[in-house]
């Protein structure tokens, strides 16, 4: 999915669109890594500088830097509420 386009495919139809701000710990969020996606846990988000946070999984490996209005896909079940 593409950070900048809430409209963009999603890569598992049954995820939801979120911002970067709405994933708190516990969330699980997909990735692009190297050579595929991924989904990850979010444990914490640590301030990179210009706008930017670095999002940590819960396996502790750094993700990628977002800004708090950049998109991700997110499995609605992680969500608080369970949307």
């Amino acid at each position: 999915m593409d950070r900048h386009d809430p409209h963009s495919t999603r890569i598992d139809a049954s995820n939801v669109v979120i911002t970067a701000r709405q994933a708190v710990p516990g969330t699980v969020v997909v990735v692009e890594g190297w050579a595929s996606f991924a989904q990850v846990t979010v444990r914490n988000w640590e301030p990179a500088g210009d706008g930017y946070a670095t999002l940590y999984g819960t396996d502790g490996i750094a993700r990628g830097k977002f800004r708090q209005g950049d998109y991700l896909e997110a499995d609605p079940k992680s969500l608080r509420g369970g949307h």
